[in-house]
């Protein structure tokens, strides 16, 4: 019996381990960095923004999802953030 069940365990896990692999490779296949330039304009998705930015007393539910367009005034690497200035 344990063995049986030690035997599904390992299948299961293989099974797993392919399809992260396979869906690796399709997102992979579809996602494309887009990089930016300054003077470009970009919509900022509401949750990235500041609360200095946003009306705290406005409700959310009912806020706007995206604010802009915004004028890209610094590029930086790919890990790097930086405060919106309001």
């Amino acid at each position: 019996m344990a063995s049986k069940f030690a035997a599904q365990l390992e299948d299961a896990q293989t099974k797993i381990h392919l399809a992260q692999q396979r869906q690796r490779l399709q997102f992979d296949l579809r996602h494309h960095v887009k990089a930016f330039q300054v003077g470009d304009l970009v919509w900022v998705e509401a949750e990235h923004l500041t609360e200095r930015i946003m009306n705290r007393e406005s409700c959310r539910k009912l806020s706007p999802r995206w604010h802009g367009p915004l004028p890209v005034t610094e590029v930086f690497l790919s890990d790097q953030q930086k405060e919106l200035r309001s």
